[in-house]
C-alpha cells in the first residue's frame, strides 16, 4: 500500500506501521538480516541509517557491504558519523573538512554529523556549501592514507559498543 509516495506496510492484525527507520552502527550483517526479513515478510523501508565515513570503508565495512544493497533498492541512506564522534581526527591522519566531504561524496540522501559548538556548526555548513564531490583518484588517496588507522577498527568504537 503506498500514501504519498511511501510503501506503508500492513501486518496481519491489519495495523499500519508509519516511520520505521532502522538504524545502527555495529553490525553490517544485522542490517543486511534485517533488510532480508522485511523482504520476506513484504515490508519496506524508506530509509536506513548507518554509519558512513572514510574509517568504516576498511574494517567491517557498512559502505562496503550495506549501501550497494540500499541503493539497489532505492532505499534512502541516512548517512551518519561522517567522524566518528571525534575519534576519527584522533588518528591524525585526515580532517575534519575530508571526513565531511568524504561522506557527503557517498551516494547518501543525508549527511548527519554531530555539533556540539557554533564553529562545528559553520564548520559543516561550509563544508556542504563548498561541496565538490570527489574524483576517483581524490578517494583513493584519502583511502590510502586512512587505512593503516584503520584496520583494526579503534578509531570506531561504537562498532565495539555492548547494548
Amino acid at each position: 500500500m503506498r500514501q504519498g509516495g511511501t510503501r506503508l506496510p500492513v501486518d496481519s492484525t491489519g495495523l499500519t506501521l508509519h516511520l520505521l527507520r532502522p538504524t545502527g552502527g555495529r553490525a553490517p550483517g544485522a542490517h543486511l538480516h534485517m533488510l532480508e526479513v522485511v523482504d520476506r515478510h513484504g515490508f519496506f523501508f524508506g530509509t536506513v541509517q548507518m554509519p558512513l565515513n572514510v574509517m568504516d570503508a576498511h574494517f567491517n565495512s557498512f559502505g562496503q557491504r550495506v549501501l550497494p544493497v540500499l541503493t539497489q533498492k532505492t532505499i534512502g541512506i541516512l548517512g551518519m558519523k561522517p567522524v566518528g564522534s571525534g575519534d576519527i581526527l584522533k588518528s591524525n591522519t585526515v580532517t575534519a573538512m575530508e571526513c565531511l566531504n568524504f561522506a557527503m561524496n557517498l551516494p547518501v540522501s543525508v549527511c548527519i554529523t554531530g555539533c556540539d559548538s557554533t564553529d562545528i556548526l559553520n564548520q559543516g555548513l561550509g563544508v556542504a556549501r563548498n561541496f565538490q564531490p570527489m574524483t576517483p583518484a581524490q578517494v583513493a588517496a584519502l583511502l590510502a592514507r586512512t587505512e593503516a588507522a584503520a584496520a583494526n577498527g579503534q578509531f570506531e568504537a561504537y562498532k565495539f559498543a555492548k547494548y
